[in-house]
């Protein structure tokens, strides 16, 4: 019986350690207090709203392998004031792509608190069967801020801008 039951467990806890259950949260790594801390913070574990220049935005957090494979695929469309957070734990130069993406995107490339990069208006593959081309920073950053194409533009986001968590 025990035969069984031992690499059923350690099967389950390798599980939980790929898919980040024991790691460190977004709110960790952004130094943020968690939900229901003494300063009376309410914000749900998975959201943090962002502030660049004019833009504030209600970001998602993707801090897990499984979060961040998945990104914004397979969505039909984010409303404009909406973004997902990539967050990760050591700086570097990691490449994105828009697999299963429906909907163009902009690429705010975070270093700290400051934006390193950015990348605009990137289109949604054309078909299932396109090459798909990949996007980095030109610095290495720790963060990734993925929004609707345009929305760098409209608030004026540039290089150098201060990144604000609330």
């Amino acid at each position: 019986m025990w035969v069984l039951i031992i690499p059923l467990v350690v099967l389950a806890l390798a599980g939980l350690w790929y898919f980040g259950y024991f790691s460190p949260s977004a709110r960790d790594l952004l130094g943020l207090s968690s939900p229901g801390a003494s300063d009376g913070s309410t914000n749900r574990l998975n959201n943090v709203k962002i502030k660049i220049g004019s833009a504030v935005i209600d970001s998602e957090l993707a801090v897990t392998p499984a979060q961040q494979a998945l990104g914004l695929s397979y969505r039909d469309f984010m409303a404009e004031d909406k973004g997902l957070l990539f967050v990760f734990s050591s700086r570097s130069r990691k490449s994105f792509w828009m697999k299963g993406m429906r909907f163009p995107l902009d690429f705010v490339w975070i270093d700290g608190d400051k934006v390193a990069d950015i990348t605009e208006n990137v289109p949604p593959p054309k078909s299932f069967s396109e090459a798909l081309k990949t996007y980095a920073p030109s610095v290495p950053v720790n963060k990734v801020l993925e929004i609707n194409a345009g929305v760098i533009a409209k608030n004026g986001i540039k290089i150098g801008d201060k990144v604000e968590w609330q």
